[in-house]
């Protein structure tokens, strides 16, 4: 990518840059894909891991490959009994733990159903009388994009703009002349990609074009149906 983003301001040829520079566009594509990562929600960045939470456990230590606010979601099975699976409530109150802690709160099968986060430490509770696993469901951290053949973890093109812009900044005088031409071009490009991103709630549901141009299967139905529907049903 330091190749895509010195060619961006006319200096990709061989033996051009020199290894400041070249350090410099590193520096500053590290910085653009932190920038990038915050646009959306990129699919290529989601991830599902499972921890182990033996009977009487209440705490698991903190992804080392993302960051705080990046979990979705964090549900739980017991270990011996995959099949069901359920959801954990994030926030655990000072009522919470008074509850568990003076075991005015008989454990069941089905625990823990709560989780905090603190201290690099995910608390969850209450503990259970039977192991449990945790499937955790969260975003990737920064790649630190330190080997030529590692790839940001959001939209490479988005990111290599977004440093070239960065980049041009930096260098001043005529270099900056291009950065509206990429700001407009970059903002374009992020509204065309970003609704594509995420969990499959934003995916494309299967008949939609059909639904949209169907007038009976919209919300208004005070209107006759157009000619061409009126013998396919509803």
């Amino acid at each position: 990518m330091i190749v895509d983003v010195l060619e961006g301001i006319g200096e990709g040829g061989t033996g051009v840059a020199s290894a400041a520079d070249r350090s410099m566009v590193a520096g500053q594509l590290r910085r653009a894909q932190t920038l990038i990562r915050q646009e959306a929600n990129w699919t290529i960045n989601r991830v599902s891991t499972e921890v182990a939470l033996p009977a009487g456990e209440t705490a698991i230590d903190w992804p080392d490959d993302t960051g705080p606010g990046e979990i979705e979601r964090i549900a739980a099975h017991i270990t011996t009994n995959p099949q069901y699976e359920w959801d954990l409530v994030g926030g655990i109150s000072t009522d919470d733990r008074s509850l568990w802690l003076n075991r005015s709160f008989s454990p069941s099968t089905f625990c823990p159903y709560k989780y905090d986060i603190r201290d690099e430490v995910i608390e969850v509770g209450p503990a259970s009388t039977q192991d449990t696993t945790l499937r955790l469901e969260y975003l990737l951290g920064d790649e630190q994009l330190t080997d030529p053949g590692s790839r940001p973890r959001c939209d490479s093109t988005a990111v290599a703009m977004r440093a070239e812009i960065l980049v041009r900044n930096i260098r001043g005088g005529d270099f900056r002349e291009g950065i509206p031409l990429l700001e407009a071009t970059l903002a374009r490009y992020l509204d065309l990609i970003k609704p594509k991103q995420g969990g499959a709630k934003r995916a494309i549901q299967p008949g939609r074009a059909w639904a949209d141009n169907d007038p009976a299967r919209r919300g208004n139905l005070s209107g006759q149906r157009h000619w061409a529907f009126r013998n396919r049903r509803p």
